[in-house]
């Protein structure tokens, strides 16, 4: 019984901690909105390094095939 009462003790302070916690709004909204922004400035740059070595192996292969033929 003292354990589900310690239990319980935890998860009520958790819960209203959370609820503290999220009566910030625009901190989580300015936190959002710039981890959208790194995010898709870094998706932009890992996909054009992609694109970019793609196009530079197809390059390769067809100078090796020119030379090598």
């Amino acid at each position: 019984m003292k354990k589900l009462l310690k239990v319980g003790t935890v998860v009520s302070s958790v819960l209203l901690t959370g609820a503290v916690m999220a009566t910030e709004p625009s901190g989580v909204q300015a936190a959002a909105t710039q981890f959208e922004t790194d995010f898709g400035g870094n998706a932009a740059i890992v996909g054009g390094a992609i694109i970019a070595m793609a196009f530079l192996a197809i390059g390769y292969k067809w100078v090796k095939g020119m030379i090598f033929s």
